[in-house]
């Protein structure tokens, strides 16, 4: 009797194991998993490849509509080239290097409601300085100090980068 209780037991366990196994036992992927998250990725992988044009199109349209009533004199192609100029200079401030790769990279979405949210982000960098290449990790604890929190805001549906939050 004790045997059979004994192999039931491990039945049981394996039973329940394998699942969770295949579920990946709960841990953070690598990679974004929902809309927030993809909209942060592309940001960041832009940015450090040098696109830019892609953080620009993560504005909401009602944020550049301000910023165009307060500089009217500007073309189109003016307040983008500012625009632009603008948001390069925040992430080379933010990251500090040239030549920035992200090699992995997790997210962590944590609703403030359903039409906003902030996207931690944290993993591995690889980066230039001074000829050198070096790498640098981020934590999930690093990443829940705020510092590497991307706010982000839903409008018509889509998801936006939202500047007006706090960091």
């Amino acid at each position: 009797m004790r045997h059979r209780s004994m192999w039931i037991a491990i039945a049981l366990g394996v039973l329940l194991l394998v699942p969770a196994i295949l579920a990946g036992c709960g841990s953070i992927q690598a990679g974004p998993h929902n809309d927030q998250e993809r909209l942060v990725d592309q940001v960041l992988r832009g940015a450090t490849k040098g696109d830019f044009q892609v953080a620009l199109d993560a504005i909401p349209p009602e944020y550049i509509a301000q910023i165009r009533e307060f500089m009217p004199d500007l073309s189109e192609q003016e307040l983008e080239d500012m625009l632009i100029t603008s948001i390069e200079s925040g992430f080379k401030s933010a990251f500090g290097y040239t030549g920035t790769e992200l090699v992995e990279v997790f997210y962590k979405t944590v609703s403030e409601g359903s039409d906003k949210a902030k996207v931690y982000y944290w993993g591995t960098l690889k980066y230039q300085e001074n000829g050198e290449t070096k790498m640098q990790t981020f934590t999930e604890k690093d990443a829940e100090s705020e510092v590497l929190a991307f706010p982000v805001l839903k409008r018509s549906g889509r998801w936006y980068w939202d500047l007006e939050s706090p960091n």
